[in-house]
C-alpha cells in the first residue's frame, strides 16, 4: 500500500463530494488533523474507519486500499465473463458436432459390416474419421488461442 497515493485518492474523492476536511472528520467522528495526515500520506486511517470512510467517499474498499478507481478492472471482469460464456457456448456446440460425427461413424461401421467390406478398408475409414475429428478440435483450439 502506498500511503501517499491513498492520501491523494482520499483528497480527490473528498473534493469530488464537496466536503472540507472538517466536514469529513465530523462525519467520521474524528479530528480534521487526522484527515489532513491521511491526505498528506503521513498515516493511514485506522481499520475501524475504513468502511465508514468508503461510505462517505462513495468508493469500494479495494479502491481505497489501492488508492485509485478501478472501473477499468470492472469492465475487464465483464469482458472476461463474456469470453467465458462464449467459450462455454462454443464447447457445447463442439460437443454436439462430435456426437453427430460419432453417430455417423457408427452408422458407417454398420453399413460396412453389413456389406462385408474388407477389414483394412474399415480401419482406414476409421482413421480418416478420427483425423477429421482431431483437425476440427485443433482448428477450434487455434481460434481461441488467437482471441
Amino acid at each position: 500500500m502506498n500511503e501517499k497515493q491513498i492520501g491523494k485518492f482520499i483528497k480527490e474523492k473528498r473534493i469530488e463530494k464537496n466536503l472540507t476536511q472538517e466536514e469529513l472528520a465530523e462525519k467520521l467522528y474524528i479530528s480534521n488533523k487526522a484527515v489532513s495526515k491521511w491526505e498528506q500520506g503521513k498515516c493511514m486511517p485506522s481499520i475501524d474507519l475504513l468502511i465508514p470512510l468508503c461510505k462517505e467517499l462513495d468508493v469500494e474498499l479495494n479502491e481505497l486500499l489501492e488508492g485509485k478507481n478501478i472501473e477499468h478492472q470492472k469492465e475487464s471482469y465483464e469482458k472476461l465473463l463474456l469470453k467465458v460464456l462464449k467459450r462455454k457456448k462454443r464447447a457445447k456446440y463442439n460437443l454436439w458436432i462430435n456426437i453427430f460425427l460419432c453417430l455417423i461413424l457408427c452408422a458407417l461401421e454398420t453399413v460396412l459390416y453389413i456389406g462385408n467390406v474388407q477389414e483394412s478398408i474399415v480401419y482406414i475409414i476409421f482413421l480418416l474419421f478420427f483425423i477429421i475429428l482431431g483437425l476440427f478440435d485443433i482448428y477450434d483450439w487455434l481460434i481461441y488461442k488467437n482471441k
